[in-house]
């Protein structure tokens, strides 16, 4: 954040989870960028997420954009790697993306969480060893643990 706008954003603990963060970003110009220039909207977005195409323009633009949406909405376990969001045409279209830009198929969306019995959340997920494995060598992934998968 500094190297690219000089500026330090506030980040402070969050107290209802353990090992999480919060970044607060109180700039004007930082917000007109992402919202404007890049096109993340803000507000809520269930259900009208809007896709980014210009995260889509090669192989390695995509590939960096699908390891910070891990990175951030996902996770790797020993099992399998997961992405969830409310959004589940956003995670079609992530999933599409994967497999035509990079070759990673995943598999869903599933239901991932329910609250009074409304669909609340959904996960794709990849849960072969042989593709998680690829995932990780092709994925530029930030926080990753390639011990478990090797």
């Amino acid at each position: 954040m500094f190297k690219i706008f000089n500026y330090i954003p506030l980040i402070y603990p969050d107290k209802r989870r353990e090992n999480s963060w919060y970044i607060a970003l109180n700039s004007l110009i930082i917000h007109r960028f992402f919202n404007r220039v890049i096109g993340i909207k803000f507000g809520a977005k269930n259900g009208k997420t809007s896709w980014l195409e210009n995260f889509c323009r090669n192989k390695d633009v995509f590939g960096c954009f699908l390891a910070g949406f891990t990175d951030s909405d996902g996770y790797v376990s020993k099992n399998y790697i997961g992405i969830i969001q409310k959004d589940k045409k956003f995670l079609e279209k992530l999933k599409m993306k994967s497999y035509e830009l990079l070759n990673i198929n995943f598999n869903g969306p599933y239901v991932n969480r329910k609250i009074c019995n409304e669909i609340v959340g959904w996960i794709i997920t990849i849960n072969n060893k042989n593709k998680m494995k690829e995932f990780l060598e092709t994925v530029p992934m930030r926080y990753k643990n390639r011990n478990i998968i090797y």
